[in-house]
């Protein structure tokens, strides 16, 4: 009977054990083939949004361009990169997470940019503004501690969109400079069409 027990018992460890794996792969390719694409979508809508009223349709812009497969390995190759110098220590990762933290704007504004010259950009855009991103960051802590307080509903309304629209504003500083400095050409970060 104990045997049986037993043999029940890791039945159950196993399955259960087999379901979380399953769920995490799940979450993991739903995080990459749908959420990143949304990530950009969405930082394309705020980009758009500091000029003038955007589309909300903007937000699935990836998943019309043509380049969703360039724009989900660029975007997964930024997570791995960010996850691998993690590895090293916590510092080496948060400063590899700011210098490539402009990679979906930049994509947003050019989907087809090829992902060795967007991460390239990107670690450009960021050398002198790491420091000023932290600090950007840090200015949320505040809007987060409250947004806990609500059980997340503040950050649905309030704290998320108003995150976005600063790195959004954020981005379009450091743009500026790499057009002006010659870190980027205007053909790799064309803008966006008036329509």
């Amino acid at each position: 009977m104990d045997f049986f027990t037993s043999t029940q018992f890791l039945m159950i460890v196993s399955a259960a054990i087999g379901i979380l794996m399953v769920l995490f792969i799940g979450f993991t390719l739903l995080k990459i083939f749908l959420g990143n694409p949304l990530l950009v979508g969405c930082s394309r809508f705020f980009l758009e949004n500091s000029d003038r009223k955007a589309r909300f349709g903007l937000v699935g812009t990836v998943f019309q361009s043509g380049n969703y497969l360039n724009v989900v390995l660029t975007m997964f190759l930024r997570k791995l990169f960010t996850v691998l110098w993690s590895l090293l220590l916590l510092i080496p990762g948060l400063v590899k997470s700011y210098s490539y933290s402009m990679i979906p704007y930049i994509l947003a504004e050019n989907p087809s940019i090829s992902r060795r010259r967007a991460f390239e950009i990107s670690r450009k855009m960021m050398d002198g503004q790491k420091l000023n991103a932290f600090f950007l960051d840090l200015s949320f802590i505040g809007w987060i501690i409250l947004s806990t307080l609500t059980c997340g509903v503040l950050d649905i309304f309030y704290v998320v969109p108003y995150q976005q629209a600063t790195w959004a504003e954020f981005y379009k500083v450091n743009r500026q400079q790499a057009l002006q400095n010659g870190t980027a050409t205007p053909e790799e970060l064309q803008g966006f069409p008036f329509y």
